[in-house]
């Protein structure tokens, strides 16, 4: 029985997840803190070893069962010899070596790292639980607000201003609203926006050819258009939530006017910024209407351009031919270069004295850069050229960032592996409803005492002793199904068994496998048989 078996509504139920030995990182991360994710590799609690005693002459040397005894150089050299030792003192065959065997040296615990090394850090917890909080937030039931948007929305919360006055007009004339909702079809979560007072004869249709532009544009810095449509006079758009986002006015407000940002993030916003554009003009269309209410800054500065579609819907009669809208538009990106560098919302209007800031606060390179969005000549061709350098130098912060992620999944992988087993450990133990005999007897016996073996642990006096290392390194071994042999006690130490872990996880796997309703195992064994059809073998044994 494996964890694929659990019920398909479980959270990870249906997800096939490999095994720790089965899991082997790229070597080449940036980063200096990977770790390996071997099974053997857990983390532990400190614990001091008994080396402060002996003087720096003495050389460290490695037991075959992975203790560490020390040496004094006479007897390295003696050892060495004959040959029980190699030239890096790596490795002692301890039942061949009568020397060590004498000596009867206490071996020395295995080293243990820090155990917050397995979990994410605080900084990077904090944001992802500040982002789950905005998703959940919604408003009061009778909330009148929730009357303006569609019914096959839940979840509703108003993203405007608090200090917006309700029905003033936004960025493109019109009365607009946003909202962060649910759709009841597919439970994602979107932002609504909503823009009353259109005219909307003949309108959606315009919505439906505007999906399908807009749907050939696929970049990370461009928020997606999902829906557009019209419903009681007013035009709904539907695009990705990003939690905490704020527009590029919201940020410069609360930054402050005049707090600069460092050369290099106002590089990378820029680089950010083009590529938007490049792939939204690679597709034939023109962004058209950019400002700094129509891009977001999310995360820790991820430049996204939002609102797309919007003017192509309320001013679908233009006559501008579309080289004209796209030489606006990087004109457009210009002005708003210069509201990042600047750190003012001014700096979108008041170009000339923008860019006397940027050439008194920066450098000759990115004083140049600005100004020639602002000649008839300017194209991108031309801007990613005079940019390649600083293209070059943001692509490997990207692939610094993406190492960092993809060590900070590989930790979460590890947790979400333990967590499997401590739900079948307490899903097994002890259950009231069949009485004291289901502890007692049989496998689940074996597995009452593995959790006493776990998580509780007592020191010589008595005291609770704490030790995470222990709990990560036995669940671990469980998940793996290693053959080292563990002795389980019970409590009045009436009952002692010796058995491996392996032996718990095959206790582990048959109990629960009795507690699951019979759909759930026919939905198991279907899925079982499903796969042998297409890949010829069945799933890990988990």
């Amino acid at each position: 029985m494996g964890d694929s078996d659990f019920p398909s509504e479980w959270p990870g139920g249906s997800t096939l997840t490999p095994s720790a030995a089965e899991w082997n990182p790229s070597s080449n991360a940036a980063t200096t803190t990977k770790r390996s994710l071997t099974p053997s590799a857990v983390e532990f609690t400190p614990q001091q070893q008994h080396t402060q005693n002996i003087s720096q002459s003495h050389i460290p040397v490695a037991r075959s069962d992975g203790s560490v005894t020390y040496l004094s150089a006479q007897e390295a050299a003696s050892l060495q010899q004959q040959k029980y030792i190699g030239e890096a003192h790596s490795h002692v065959d301890i039942t061949q070596a009568p020397l060590l065997k004498a000596r009867g040296c206490k071996p020395v615990p295995p080293r243990r790292t820090y155990a917050n090394s397995t979990l994410l850090p605080d900084d990077l917890r904090g944001y992802l639980a500040a982002q789950t909080e905005l998703l959940l937030k919604e408003i009061e039931g009778d909330n009148a607000l929730i009357n303006e948007v569609p019914r096959e929305f839940n979840m509703v919360n108003p993203l405007d201003d608090p200090t917006k006055r309700r029905g003033a007009a936004g960025s493109c004339g019109y009365p607009t609203s946003v909202y962060k909702v649910v759709n009841t079809n597919d439970g994602h979560v979107y932002c609504l926006r909503r823009v009353d007072n259109v005219r909307s004869r003949g309108l959606q249709d315009t919505c439906t050819h505007v999906i399908q532009l807009f749907s050939r544009v696929q970049h990370a810095n461009v928020v997606p258009l999902r829906d557009a449509f019209i419903r009681r006079g007013a035009l709904f758009l539907v695009h990705d939530y990003f939690p905490g986002a704020k527009t590029l006015s919201e940020f410069v407000t609360a930054r402050g006017n005049g707090n600069l940002l460092p050369e290099s993030s106002v590089w990378a916003m820029i680089i950010q910024l083009l590529t938007a554009i490049r792939a939204i003009h690679s597709q034939g269309i023109a962004c058209r209407g950019l400002t700094p209410s129509r891009v977001i800054i999310t995360g820790r500065q991820r430049v996204r351009i939002a609102g797309c579609g919007l003017s192509h819907i309320l001013e679908n009669d233009s006559s501008i031919p579309i080289a004209a809208q796209m030489h606006e538009d990087l004109t457009n990106v210009g002005r708003l270069v210069l509201v990042l560098a600047t750190m003012s919302v001014h700096g979108y209007q008041s170009i000339q004295n923008s860019v006397d800031v940027v050439r008194n606060r920066f450098s000759q390179e990115l004083a140049q850069f600005t100004t020639l969005f602002f000649q008839r000549s300017c194209n991108l061709q031309n801007l990613f050229a005079m940019a390649s350098q600083k293209l070059v130098n943001h692509m490997d912060e990207l692939y610094s960032h993406s190492d960092a992620l993809e060590e900070h999944l590989c930790k979460q992988m590890e947790s979400e592996r333990l967590s499997r087993i401590l739900i079948k450990l307490g899903l097994v133990n002890e259950r009231p409803e069949y009485g004291d005999a289901w502890s007692e007897t049989g496998d689940r016996y074996i597995l009452k005492l593995f959790r006493d073996y776990v998580f509780h642990q007592t020191d010589d006096n008595g005291k609770p002793f704490l030790d995470i290392g222990h709990i990560i390194d036995c669940l671990n071994k469980v998940d793996i199904g290693s053959t080292e042999k563990i002795l389980l006690t019970s409590r009045d130490e009436r009952s002692m068994l010796v058995v491996t872990f392996e032996d718990v996880r095959r206790c582990l796997e048959e109990t629960f496998t009795q507690l699951l309703p019979a759909q759930y195992l026919q939905h198991a064994h279907m899925r079982h048989h499903a796969h042998n059809m297409m890949y010829g073998h069945g799933y890990p044994s988990r």
